[in-house]
């Protein structure tokens, strides 16, 4: 079984607001609707600094699962049009958080 690390959600994190936000963190945390320094804790890799009410943002704003953030599934992310779940699913396996 393979341990999630909060460096691999805050990567996550990351690599989607590069991508819809072009890597800009205010923008981000504007859209995402939660204060910047939530966001900021995503993006720390450390679980204490990680906020519940901004992992929903990050899933309800870019249509991912929470399986997916949190690395329990062999999912991959890819760029989509809107609409689409940005997430494919491919070798699940089971994980657990670390």
């Amino acid at each position: 079984m393979r341990k999630s690390s909060g460096a691999e959600v805050s990567a996550r994190v990351g690599a989607l607001v590069e991508h819809y936000h072009g890597g800009d963190r205010g923008i981000a945390a504007e859209r995402l609707g939660i204060k910047p320094e939530l966001l900021d804790g995503l993006l720390t890799g450390d679980w204490r600094q990680f906020s519940l009410d901004a992992l929903v943002a990050v899933i309800r704003t870019h249509e991912v699962t929470i399986d997916w953030l949190l690395g329990s599934t062999g999912g991959v992310w890819e760029a989509v049009p809107p609409g689409r779940p940005a997430w494919n699913v491919s070798n699940i396996e089971p994980e657990e958080l670390s």
